[in-house]
């Protein structure tokens, strides 16, 4: 939480300084870190600038550009995180887009992110850029939401914009979906796109029997690491003790 835009310009945690102290510590154990996120497009997810400007098109570019390259530029950071999750959520998070709907340059809006992806591709062309959602793997979005990912992520491709991969959140709910259906899913944004997946914010609803919860995380991780497309497996959170969800 301590590199999302909010957390570092509002110090959630503690201070960029400490958050980049603490980075530099797990550097230093042989722990490699990815940073989440870069852009979180909501206004509730955005420093509280953003929102109040939100008709200002030329201010949220230079806001935009600013975090990009305060992030990407540091000094620290630039060296310790060479992963990042560029986007996060554009499917639900839809906030930015709607902004940007006034450009007369823009169909949609959502060619800003075609826009920060270019900027990031130029600050860092070595960076390895994720695009980050939940509807996939979690469980309850419907097949039209999946489809609206990918095509979004289709518009972005299209257009000539280099992305790297694509994160599955994994917030399993109480409903998980089957095995055979994650097969399903990673064959099918793998065959579409050959982008390479990580498994991003993987953890399980606590009121979920933790028998249930054991033997489907055993099955979940089987097939994780047996696709083609897979590079990593994150849970959200290490410490049962300290943990959002509690379980």
């Amino acid at each position: 939480n301590s590199l999302k835009w909010d957390g570092w310009e509002e110090e959630w945690i503690g201070t960029p300084q400490e958050t980049v102290s603490a980075i530099k510590y797990l550097d230093q154990q042989g722990i490699e870190i990815r940073g989440h996120t870069l852009i979180w497009p909501g206004w509730d997810q955005m420093p509280t600038d953003m929102v109040a400007n939100q008709t200002d098109l030329a201010y949220l570019r230079a806001r935009i550009s600013q975090r990009l390259d305060s992030m990407l530029n540091h000094s620290a950071l630039s060296t310790l995180i060479t992963d990042w999750d560029v986007l996060n959520e554009i499917t639900q998070v839809r906030d930015l887009e709607g902004a940007f709907i006034a450009d007369p340059n823009f169909t949609t809006g959502r060619e800003i992110y075609q826009e920060i992806l270019t900027e990031v591709n130029t600050l860092r062309p070595e960076l390895t850029k994720y695009i980050n959602d939940y509807v996939v793997l979690s469980g309850g979005p419907s097949n039209g939401v999946i489809n609206r990912y990918k095509g979004y992520l289709e518009e972005i491709e299209n257009n000539g914009v280099q992305f790297d991969g694509i994160g599955f959140q994994c917030h399993i709910g109480t409903q998980p979906i089957s095995i055979l259906q994650v097969q399903e899913q990673l064959d099918d944004f793998f065959t579409q796109f050959g982008k390479r997946h990580k498994v991003t914010e993987f953890d399980i609803d606590p009121s979920v029997p933790e028998e249930v919860q054991g033997n489907y995380m055993a099955d979940f991780l089987t097939m994780i690491f047996s696709h083609p497309s897979m590079d990593a497996f994150l849970m959200w959170g290490f410490w049962d003790g300290n943990h959002w969800k509690q379980g």
